[in-house]
């Protein structure tokens, strides 16, 4: 194949995947958004998730990430058969090529940096609530967070709570499900706290 040839499949090539890249981070983002559960297999407990096409966004972000590895590999091949024109430009002498060629090597490496840094950096635990407070002060925090905006202060716009078995079931299954898809990534734990806080609050005058 000629070389202009494999140059234009490349390029055809990389634009595809860069596509599916922007595609899968739409669906990770705005289709599937963080809450909408995952799969047993995957490590989630919830009776009921958000799935796309039979796919749960665990499984879509596995996708998106693959993605993204084959859209670094087709640029780092792009760079490969691009090879001599970096190496010509390295061979040039003058001045303001050199500028520029030390310009992109501090570039690259700065790029590097950041890159890696993530990955290489250690993951550290964060203690986001005081596990020693009353469980409706933790759970007046996750209604203030996920419930306020659209049921008022305090849950006052909620029907009375019933007993808590009941209450955690009925909040399970509250409708629609897209915009309470947070609660299928919620814990046991922090559930409980949410129903303890809105159960005294409709006890409350």
């Amino acid at each position: 194949m000629k070389r202009s040839r494999l140059n234009m499949l490349i390029d055809l090539v990389s634009l595809a995947i860069f596509v599916m890249v922007v595609s899968t981070g739409t669906v990770l983002n705005l289709i599937l958004p963080p809450g909408s559960g995952r799969l047993p297999s995957e490590g989630g407990s919830h009776p009921e998730i958000l799935v796309l096409w039979g796919l749960s966004r665990h499984q879509w972000g596995g996708i998106h990430s693959w993605f993204s590895v084959a859209f670094l590999m087709v640029l780092a091949l792009h760079v490969g058969l691009h090879w001599r024109f970096f190496a010509s430009a390295f061979r040039q002498r003058d001045r303001a090529t050199r500028r520029r060629m030390a310009l992109g090597i501090v570039s690259t490496l700065a790029l590097l940096t950041i890159a890696l840094a993530p990955i290489l950096s250690p993951v550290k635990r964060l203690k986001v609530q005081d596990t020693s407070s009353p469980p409706q002060d933790s759970g007046r925090l996750l209604y203030e967070a996920r419930c306020l905006a659209c049921h008022g202060p305090n849950g006052k716009t909620l029907p009375a709570m019933p007993e808590e078995d009941e209450a955690m079931k009925l909040i399970r299954q509250a409708r629609p499900a897209k915009a309470h898809a947070f609660i299928a990534e919620m814990s046991e734990a922090d559930l409980r706290q949410l129903v303890a806080f809105l159960m005294v609050s409709s006890e409350s005058p």
